[in-house]
């Protein structure tokens, strides 16, 4: 993967709440939700301020003690689920960082590295993606349109 890549979160398709170590995000487009665990949610906030692969990699340097080697691999793997998923989309070359919400004070004693998880649910596929005003028919609300 690119290091000099940036990503960002495929708005206004993609909405997100973050809590301390997780963050939960769903792709209103095709109904999916997701968790994004461990290591994901400092992957993820990086990936909100438009940080390069490369940034994403020192910061979790900076905040995770681990082998680089599997950091970057497990960085770079997330990466492409996020984007096969269209949570995330590639900006152009030479798009700056936007946020200094990056993780940038290294802890005394940083956590061990844990691989970020991605995990996908379809269970509410049907109500994430009806659309109350537009997906009616003739008869209007609330008689879904086949």
């Amino acid at each position: 993967m690119d290091p000099s890549l940036r990503y960002r979160i495929n708005t206004p398709d993609v909405v997100q709440e973050g809590f301390d170590d997780e963050v939960i995000v769903v792709n209103l487009r095709v109904g999916a939700y997701y968790t994004i665990a461990g290591s994901g949610a400092a992957i993820w906030r990086a990936v909100e301020g438009t940080a390069s692969v490369e940034e994403i990699h020192r910061q979790l340097g900076n905040g995770f003690r681990g082998d680089a080697q599997a950091m970057r691999e497990a960085t770079e793997s997330l990466m492409r689920e996020l984007e096969t998923e269209a949570l995330i989309v590639a900006l152009p070359a030479g798009t700056p960082s936007t946020s200094s919400r990056a993780m940038t004070a290294v802890p005394v004693d940083p956590p061990p590295f844990e691989a970020p998880r991605l995990t996908k649910y379809t269970d509410m596929r049907d109500l994430l993606v009806l659309d109350p005003i537009h997906d009616v028919d003739e008869s209007g609300w609330p008689a879904r349109r086949a």
